[in-house]
Formats: C-alpha cells, structure tokens, sequence
C-alpha cells in the first residue's frame, strides 16, 4: 500500500474541530496527512461556487475577506474532517485553506453597497482588515475578458451604450460593463475607435439594458450628449440629420459634447499597483511629492489615463473607515495627485491648457457629476528647472466625495488632435490630514539645523535687512535655507505660504532648496528682534558679529527738510 504526502496549510479557526489532529492557537501549522490512495471516497460538494466572495471570522476575532478556490474534490476527500470549502485569503494570497462552510464564523460578502446587510457593513470599515478589503473590492471588479465570438458593434452603437450607462449609478453603471466586457463588448475609447475602423456593415440589434429604452440604428452617426438631465434615461440627442460642416473631418475635435460622448469606462488600479504606488511614492523617505502641509494618510484608489477621456468609480475613505458620530473632521480631505505612467513622477502635474488651430483645449475634470476647478502651472526661473524642488499640484475633491463609499471620476477634454494624446499618467485619490501652519512653524522650529556656511569667518560685518524680502514687512521669525549663500533672512511664514501657492521649495533669493528639512532659523537675529521689537522701524541693517558680542545695529537716517515757503496750487 502506497502513501503520498499532501501538504495543507491552515489557519486557525476557533470552530475548527478536527479529529484527525489537535489545533492549537497559533497562526498557522503545517499538517501531512498520508492519503490510502486504494480507498474510494465520496465526492465532495462545494459550498459555495467557484470565486465566491465570503467573510470568515478567525481566532483575533475580526472578519477577513477570501474567495473560494477550485483545488479538486480529491484535495477535500483525503481530509475527511468536515470541510467542505478552499478558500483563498485576500491578506495571505497564495496559500489555500479548508473551511467549513456552513459555520457560522463564514458569511458572504457583498461588494455592491446597496446588497450588503445592515450587520454587513460595519465590516467594510475595520481599520485592521481595509488593505484585505480594498484587494477583494478591486479583484471583484477585475472582469477577464470574454474569447467567445461575439456579435459586433459598430462606433455608434456602442457611444450610445456608453451614454446610456452615464445615466445610472455607478455601481449598476460598473454590473452592466462587467457584463458587457464578459461577453466581448468593448465600450473603452480604443474599442470605440477599432469600431469605426471596420468596414461598414448592415444595422445591428444593440442589446437591451435593464431600465433603459432602446436605441435605433442609422447610416449616419449623431452627436450624443453623455450628460443626462435629471429624470431622463437618455441625454440629449441631436437630429439625425448631419449637415456637410458635421461630416468634414478635422484634425481638432468638433466640440465639448461630442467628446463627453465618447468617455469610455476605465477600470480602476488593482491592488497591487496601489500597494506600489504607497511603498515606493507617498511612504518613502526619498520622494518629495505631497506639501508638507499634508500628512499623508492612506491611497484610496487610482486610474490610469491613456490620453484618452475616461471615466472610472473609486472608493472615498468611508468605504474604510466608520464615520464619527460627528463626521470625519475638516482637517481630514481627499486630493487627487497626478503622476506619470510609469516612473511615478510628480513634477509635471495637470495638462495646461492650450490653443490650436483657433480651439482652446484643455483638461477638465468632473467628480460626481461636478467639475472641480484645475490648479494653474507654475512658472519656473529659465534655467532653473533641473534644481526646481516641486511637489505635485493637487486637486481637493473632499466636498464632493465625502457623501457616500464610492464616487464617479471623469477624465476628458475640451478638443483632441489626432495621433497625438494629450495627457498621459495615473491620478491618484489619496486620504491626508491638513496641518494647521502653526504645526509646521513649530516643526521647524524645533529643529537645530546648522547653516553650511555658519563656521566661515567672512560671514563678520554682513549686514541683514530687519524687513522681509517678500513682503517688505517686519521679519518675527528670520530664516533661510542651509545651503544659501547669502545671509539675508525671510519670514518663515511668508516663505512658507510662497512655497504652499506656487508647489516650488526653492528659496526665492537664491534658489537653494527650503523643504521644512533644510530651513534653519537664525536664532540671535530672532532674540534681537523679540527684544527691540518697537526699534525695528528705525533699523535699517543688523550687521553680523562674532560670537558672544552683540549684533551691530545701523540705524535709519533721518531726512529733515527745511521749508520755506508754501505755494497754493489751483
């Protein structure tokens, strides 16, 4: 009689009662079992189908997400310890584990918001399992695409499609593009354009929608405004009559509303990306890209854009988080970030707008069904650059977000130019805390950092302005940046606002970086201030003396006029 061993790994669940071996509380223990592969067991019949999505409670007592894995019958025979299930967890993927699935530790889990159960939801918020949660989320709405042959459709057929579903919400919007993917509808703007590239073929039946009147086939290609009004299934749709001017081709797009038509569904960046994205861009201490005003908090969803107008759904933190008896706090937002495809670079931000051929085209984005206002490009000294210290300009969406678990995001633009593809990169919805200015002025005050040129001898007899550069008002908090050069001091807090406004953490009288890291405060400068604070006026330099001897003051000179006579002028 020959034995085999079969290896099976499995997590501890306190209702697990396995007569074959003892199950003690660790987090995982290896079993062999040596399977008489001459006995003949009976089939066994899976709980739950293949890809299921189930909530399992372990022994730490939380609830974790996994999916049910087709490992073969023989695998759950051999055991013959009252399971029933193979799952796969979303926080240990690789490894599967035999459940049983009629406990009542295992529960299914409901990705679409309206179909969970009220004890259900509580369950998408655990602090402890979001990052589980937001890969079982995501891998739900991974849709393989279908290899069966399908009828075609032609350009039209299916922007009409892509309106129609602009007017549902966005978790039906995401079921019916799943479906529609599945079976080999493509309704992205490539699919749209490999369309009307085909030859021309007799009228086609476009399939029905739930909810959704049908749409009749003709020769000639409408206008179809994605925009709905409200009530209405359908947007506005042009005459089918095309005038000479409609059918010209142009190397610039026709208008605002067509290109609204032809946004086409993106799904969002599966959690492996996110977890790239996190790792390597706003965890790590080599990347500069949020403004230090923000505390980074957690990256809650992305998509990629190909230059291409796209639309996609992603989660705003009360998909993860409880929200307070009170609401989340004001400080707490929600800012999309741009970034570049495939480097994760920061610095080059939102396409600006720009004119061609007479037509304004330009970049608009819309959350929720709202345009949110595009930051301006900042305008950087010619040849500086290379040593331009910038993080990303950022778009606060947190009004518009904060009202459910998901929210719709629209990509699209003013115009198109053909062969060309006006933005490419990946926008990125992260969840930051606002710190108040107080915060960082004390941050940097805190800090000891040493100017690089304070042990030079020469720095005796230089003379520095009592006013601030920027604002010509009165410096409180004197300070420059570690590697300038000059010994002239701004106002950290005016220097700070500058940076905030323009994204550029460069000093702006030298161009030395002045990131938070690299301020130093000139400290005797700032005594001497706090201590003739009503002389300040009357002080023209503070000149710099050793160590251990008073600062130098030169005084204002005083201009006296005499006058003599006074003239009345009419």
């Amino acid at each position: 009689m020959s034995q085999q061993p079969l290896y099976l790994y499995f997590t501890v669940f306190s209702h697990f009662d396995c007569a074959t071996c003892a199950l003690y509380s660790v987090s995982s223990l290896s079993l062999f079992f040596y399977v008489n592969q001459s006995e003949v067991y009976s089939e066994v019949a899976m709980s739950f189908p293949m890809g299921t999505l189930l909530w399992i409670k372990c022994d730490d007592g939380e609830w974790w997400p996994a999916t049910v894995r087709d490992v073969g019958n023989d695998l759950l025979r051999h055991m013959d310890c009252g399971f029933d299930t193979c799952v796969e967890f979303y926080h240990d993927p690789g490894n599967i584990y035999p459940i049983n699935a009629s406990s009542v530790d295992v529960r299914p889990m409901h990705v679409v918001e309206a179909e969970r159960e009220e004890d259900e939801k509580p369950l998408f918020r655990v602090k402890r399992t979001s990052h589980a949660v937001r890969r079982a989320i995501a891998a739900n709405r991974e849709v393989t695409p279908s290899t069966a042959v399908t009828q075609s459709y032609c350009a039209r057929e299916l922007t009409c499609m892509s309106a129609l579903l602009d007017s549902v919400n966005a978790d039906t919007a995401s079921q019916l593009r799943q479906t529609l993917q599945s079976e080999g509808v493509d309704l992205s703007s490539r699919g749209i354009r490999r369309a009307a590239r085909r030859k021309p073929r007799e009228a086609l039946k476009t399939p029905s929608l739930p909810g959704a009147p049908s749409i009749s086939s003709s020769t000639e290609d409408a206008p179809i405004v994605a925009d709905a009004p409200s009530g209405s299934a359908l947007g506005r749709k042009s005459s089918s009559r095309t005038t000479t001017s409609q059918r010209r081709q142009r190397k610039v797009a026709k208008s605002e509303s067509v290109i609204e038509a032809e946004v086409a569904y993106r799904e969002p960046l599966d959690p492996a990306k996110l977890d790239a994205l996190r790792l390597g861009v706003f965890e790590s201490s080599d990347r500069f890209v949020l403004s230090p005003v923000y505390r980074y908090l957690d990256v809650l969803g992305g998509v990629e854009v190909e230059g291409n107008c796209v639309k996609t759904t992603l989660p705003s933190p009360l998909a993860f988080h409880e929200e307070p008896s009170g609401g989340f706090p004001p400080t707490q937002r929600v800012l999309l970030v741009p970034l570049k495809n495939l480097s994760h670079g920061h610095i080059d931000g939102w396409m600006q707008p720009f004119e061609y051929e007479g037509n304004q085209i330009s970049m608009v984005l819309s959350v929720n069904g709202e345009t949110v206002a595009m930051p301006s490009g900042t305008s950087l000294p010619s040849g500086r650059e290379k040593d331009a210290v910038r993080t990303a300009p950022v778009v606060d969406v947190t009004d518009h977000v904060m009202h459910g678990e998901l929210f719709s995001l629209r990509v699209s633009f003013t115009g198109f130019i053909d062969d060309a593809k006006l933005w490419e990169g990946i926008i990125v919805a992260v969840h930051v805390e606002h710190m108040d200015m107080d915060v960082l002025v004390n941050q940097i005050m805190s800090s000891n950092l040493v100017p690089a040129r304070a042990d030079r001898d020469d720095v005796v007899g230089v003379q520095v302005r009592v006013v601030c550069p920027l604002t010509s008002l009165p410096l409180v908090i004197p300070v420059r940046g570690v590697d300038c050069e000059h010994m002239q001091c701004v106002e950290l807090r005016s220097l700070l606002i500058h940076c905030i406004r323009t994204n550029v953490w460069n000093c702006p009288l030298c161009w030395a970086p002045t990131t938070p890291g690299t301020i130093t405060v000139n400290r005797r400068l700032k005594e001497w201030l706090e201590a003739h604070c009503s002389w300040v006026g009357e002080v023209d330099f503070i000149m710099e003396t050793p160590q251990g001897t008073p600062l130098h003051v030169v005084w204002r000179k005083k201009n006296s006029a005499t006058v003599t006579a006074v003239f009345a002028v009419e």
